[in-house]
């Protein structure tokens, strides 16, 4: 029983590991595309859009390694979730739009 209980946290902490190490690649691989685009702003203004448009308001936020802030949006139902960062000038960007979010036991604590 412990083993199973073991085995499945090590599964869960695996997929959050993974998950946050691919925003942090795509953070690193976009930002510079996003800064050219118009997907790059105030934070303000970014949220204020998405809550308006999406029903969207922020559900995790997190400090990146380079100190810049992840947030991720959704709306309550989950269908739609956009993730933005924040770099530590200020300027806030979208970096990825997606559908059906999902959380896990993880994440609710």
């Amino acid at each position: 029983m412990l083993y199973q209980v073991i085995v499945k946290f090590g599964l869960v902490f695996l997929a959050v590991v993974t998950v946050v190490g691919l925003l942090l690649f795509m953070s690193m691989t976009n930002l510079a595309e996003a800064q050219q685009s118009d997907r790059c702003g105030t934070a303000e203004e970014a949220r204020k859009q998405l809550k308006e448009k999406f029903d969207e308001v922020p559900v995790v936020i997190g400090l990146l390694m380079n100190g810049s802030l992840l947030e991720i949006l959704s709306n309550e139902s989950g269908k739609s979730f956009t993730i933005l960062v924040t770099q530590t000038t200020g300027l806030t960007c979208v970096m990825a739009i997606g559908i059906s979010l999902r959380s896990t036991t993880a994440l609710r604590k």
